[in-house]
């Protein structure tokens, strides 16, 4: 979820933070000659290390979350009809996560990109040989290297006609 990230790191940053500022510098000056840091200012609900752990708990939550709801979509069986669609590298790093139940680690841009196909409607095309071979025979043959692709991008352009480009995905029979 976009908002609970957002939150989260809006807390995260508003920790201070400071290498220079010692309990001796506290203790001798109300400001902290490096940052400028005022701890009499802050308002203090609980210890730095404190909200530290909490927050590293919260983050720990949000990824079990996040992994669970993937997990469920991935296994959905219209997603699991349409895995067969995606490039080999995708469907095996999809089936990794599946099989293993866990992320990636490192979690790369491969596996986010995996994942967003997967889950984004892919439509599956029929391109049977013998209907391929209908449209290049219409016009008789010989023919020319511009007419074969004419007659090849207008046999596909029926094929898909309707659908979303980036999600058409063209199966040979």
């Amino acid at each position: 979820d976009v908002q609970q990230l957002a939150s989260f790191q809006n807390r995260l940053a508003g920790l201070k933070s400071c290498f220079a500022l010692t309990s001796s510098t506290v203790d001798s000056a109300p400001v902290c000659p490096e940052c400028g840091f005022r701890p009499s200012a802050e308002s203090v609900e609980a210890t730095a290390s404190a909200v530290l752990t909490s927050l590293d708990e919260e983050l720990d939550r949000m990824l079990w979350e996040w992994r669970e709801t993937l997990l469920q979509n991935l296994s959905d069986l219209t997603v699991q009809e349409r895995l067969s669609l995606l490039r080999t590298p995708q469907k095996k790093l999809i089936d990794e996560f599946l099989t293993t139940r866990e992320f990636p680690d490192p979690l790369t841009q491969a596996f986010v990109t995996a994942a967003r196909e997967a889950l984004s409607g892919l439509q599956k095309v029929v391109l049977k040989l013998d209907d391929l071979r209908a449209a290049f025979l219409s016009g008789g043959l010989p023919c020319t290297v511009d007419e074969a692709k004419r007659r090849f991008e207008e046999y596909l352009s029926e094929l898909v006609k309707g659908k979303e480009m980036g999600k058409v995905r063209i199966i040979l029979e």
